[in-house]
């Protein structure tokens, strides 16, 4: 398994004013579980993936609290919630 994948970040039609619900992650990504390799959480293949063919899932990371603040928030801050996210457990 790769120790590195790619993501790809497509935003909203909406954005700023509405922050991704989620992003692609290369399609081998594993978490660990004990002694075994395990496939995350809110990772699918065939929902909202029209990048599946190139290698990606989708990873959903909703933003549930509503916490997105378009005069401050950013693709920038995105990305930290996703750094931030798969360095949690499921």
């Amino acid at each position: 398994m790769p120790d590195r994948t790619n993501v790809l970040i497509v935003p909203p039609a909406a954005y700023p004013e509405c922050a991704p619900d989620g992003f692609y992650l290369g399609a081998r990504l594993r978490r660990r579980s004990g002694n075994h390799l395990v496939q995350p959480g809110h990772y699918f293949r065939d929902y909202h993936n029209p990048f599946k063919e190139l290698g990606y899932h989708w990873y959903c990371l909703e933003d549930t609290d509503r916490k997105w603040r378009a005069d401050q928030d950013s693709l920038v801050t995105f990305v930290e919630a996703i750094r931030t996210y798969l360095g949690t457990v499921d």
